[in-house]
């Protein structure tokens, strides 16, 4: 089930994200960053982000457990929105919870008025055969910064208006 995120959500959330970096970016970035995620910082990030409406954010539950979430923002640009944080937790991956959260996003992105979506990740991680084959189209590059060192960034285009042909 699919449901707006509470500010109770937060330490779940945060177990998500740090459970997913410590799995999904082995290999592609510097190994002690995933290992140094602290999930106080991650549940007081997202407690605040739910509190104050700065980002929507949508989670996913399986018998009131939860699995994954998305959440999304209004972006300035080519691009009018953005999803920031997409994250399954890994036992969940490859089951089409990734799928359901990511149309549920662009459907509620697309109903507020939204028209363009982006979505920045790692070049090279397994994810972009996940937004490909979801409709994403990579567009954009950018350089990420995650903790001290660079990484080549790839943004997956969305057009919501289109059917996501970009």
């Amino acid at each position: 089930m699919i449901r707006p995120a509470k500010a109770s959500d937060a330490d779940s959330i945060a177990k998500v994200i740090v459970d997913a970096w410590q799995e999904a970016y082995c290999g592609i970035i510097d190994p002690d960053y995933p290992g140094n995620l602290r999930l106080e910082k991650y549940a007081a990030i997202f407690k605040e982000i739910i509190q104050k409406q700065t980002e929507w954010v949508h989670v996913y539950e399986i018998e009131n457990t939860l699995v994954g979430f998305v959440s999304e923002k209004p972006h300035e640009g080519k691009y009018d929105s953005e999803v920031k944080g997409l994250y399954i937790l890994p036992d969940y991956q490859g089951k089409g919870i990734g799928t359901s959260l990511l149309s549920y996003a662009k459907e509620f992105l697309r109903s507020s008025g939204f028209t363009k979506l982006i979505i920045w990740t790692l070049l090279g991680a397994s994810n972009n055969q996940f937004y490909e084959a979801n409709g994403g189209v990579g567009l954009e590059n950018k350089i990420l910064k995650i903790g001290s060192k660079e990484y080549k960034g790839i943004g997956y285009c969305f057009d919501l208006e289109n059917g996501n042909k970009t």
